[in-house]
């Protein structure tokens, strides 16, 4: 996730990237101290990134590889969010929560068609109108923002991940690069672990030099390192934008030079 041209700065070993990274998210605030949106949105996805990066270290010292790979694939897609959200709060945010409560309103009502006697009783659709009217208003308000902004995403309030990548690039072209190789290297690359599709199962079958075949059911696609080596910079992004978010200079310059560190690791 590096741009072409980036200043190269000293070394440091994968190890001393990471424990840096962790320790950058020291710098951020509580969201109960937040005095502007901007402040709030960088307060609570500040955290999830570090939740979800020291869940991918913690699940790789754990017995289940395809864990590790999960919890990469998303730290790679929070960090898209939030660098997207980062663009504009004004407009972005309240698409972000639309599209939240808009899918609380079909989960609600599907559940009502498919299981009309919930067990409580408080969940009968009945019972939920005042609910369902404040969660449609909600996403309302995030269409018209979108409206507002020029922006019409279909039957979605907020963009996909995917048009968020086309996003970034046309506000920030020098970013092409980072946010390219974040979607459609890793990402994607991750992806089929996370759906459990057909091709996440190829790295359970190996072919052995004396032409038997071993099955082995906890299989990844890459080494440890190699995992880590591709998270840390993901992680490093998401702070950058966090950083700007919070109006926290020396967080986003930290996290530069960090991302740009650990592109730089040897294999």
């Amino acid at each position: 996730m590096k741009e072409p041209g980036a200043e190269q700065p000293s070394a440091l070993t994968l190890d001393e990237i990471e424990e840096r990274l962790l320790r950058l998210a020291d710098r951020i605030p509580s969201p109960l101290k937040a005095e502007t949106a901007n402040a709030l949105l960088g307060s609570i996805l500040g955290d999830r990134i570090v939740l979800l990066y020291r869940g991918v270290l913690h699940a790789l010292t754990g017995p289940s590889a395809i864990t590790a790979l999960h919890h990469a694939r998303a730290v790679v897609e929070a960090a898209i969010l939030i660098k997207w959200m980062a663009l504009d709060v004004d407009t972005n945010a309240p698409l972000w929560f639309g599209q939240a409560e808009e899918e609380d309103v079909r989960m609600i009502r599907q559940t009502a068609a498919h299981l009309p006697a919930p067990l409580d009783e408080r969940l009968r659709i009945e019972n939920m109108t005042h609910v369902l009217e404040e969660k449609e208003s909600i996403a309302a308000e995030g269409r018209t923002a979108a409206m507002a902004a020029g922006r019409n995403y279909g039957d979605r309030v907020m963009p996909t991940l995917a048009r968020m990548v086309e996003e970034i690039e046309t506000a920030i072209p020098e970013h092409s690069w980072a946010i390219r190789q974040a979607y459609d290297m890793l990402y994607r690359f991750l992806s089929p672990y996370s759906h459990t599709s057909a091709a996440s199962f190829k790295p359970s079958l190996i072919d052995r030099a004396d032409g038997d075949a071993v099955y082995d059911p906890n299989g990844s696609p890459m080494p440890e390192r190699h995992l880590r080596m591709v998270t840390a910079p993901s992680v490093a992004y998401a702070y950058e934008a966090v950083g700007d978010l919070l109006g926290d200079t020396r967080m986003t310059v930290a996290a530069r030079i960090l991302r740009d560190l650990a592109i730089d690791l040897p294999g």
